[in-house]
């Protein structure tokens, strides 16, 4: 189900194609918003780090669509220079491991721009049997976060942020009682989702703004018979 995680990530980041010519932030020196997202993948022990510079839209269903840098500008994540594929409107990298993140775009200006992100704690569920008949049969449970860090944790069932999975519970406590419990389809495997957040205070981004989030991604899978 990281799939499903990487395609909210990627509604988020406005990554759909575009057939048309493509816009860059020099076009919207005072207008656009940068949104840089990271997730770490503990079941595969990986790090994809996407970046993303998006303008107001009415006509389009999210609200805003993705601008790339201009040709003179330049993204670095970790002291490799990114460039976006074809077609998309966004900035990806993947990197083995849990690292911290140093982010660094040149701007049409010349203005240089640098965040450094250092990864969540580590999260995980705990005592999540390996069988389970509804959800209302246990309290979930995860370790604390570092309310010092801007930490908080989300908990999702069968995906995130997707037509297929669940959303449960978003907040700081260890001990957890999901804001609705779902129905279990019988004879199914699902996975519950930790995503542990910690956001970057007072990023350095340009003009209009944005976020830097670093999300540890956790998974417990368990059958409903």
């Amino acid at each position: 189900m990281r799939y499903l995680t990487l395609l909210f990530c990627l509604i988020i980041l406005l990554s759909s194609c575009r057939k048309d010519k493509r816009e860059f932030t020099s076009d919207f020196p005072h207008g656009y918003k940068t949104e840089i997202i990271i997730h770490y993948y503990e079941s595969t022990n990986t790090t994809r780090v996407a970046v993303g510079f998006s303008i107001p839209d009415s006509y389009n269903y999210i609200g805003k669509r993705g601008i790339l840098l201009p040709p003179e500008g330049y993204l670095k994540i970790n002291g490799v220079e990114v460039i976006a594929q074809p077609g998309y409107t966004f900035y990806e990298q993947y990197f083995d491991g849990k690292p911290t993140c140093l982010i660094e775009f040149k701007d049409y200006d010349g203005t240089i721009y640098k965040n450094t992100m250092i990864p969540p704690d580590t999260a995980y569920f705990i005592n999540v049997p390996d069988t389970v008949s509804s959800l209302e049969d246990f309290q979930l449970q995860v370790n604390a976060p570092i309310l010092d860090s801007n930490e908080s944790s989300e908990i999702c069932l069968n995906g995130c942020g997707d037509d297929y999975g669940d959303w449960l519970y978003f907040g700081t406590d260890s001990l957890i009682s999901p804001y609705y419990y779902p129905t279990l389809e019988s004879g199914m495997n699902h996975i519950l989702y930790l995503n542990r957040s910690k956001h970057l205070s007072n990023p350095i981004l340009p003009f209009a703004g944005g976020s830097v989030v670093y999300y540890y991604v956790a998974e417990k899978a368990f059958y409903t018979p």
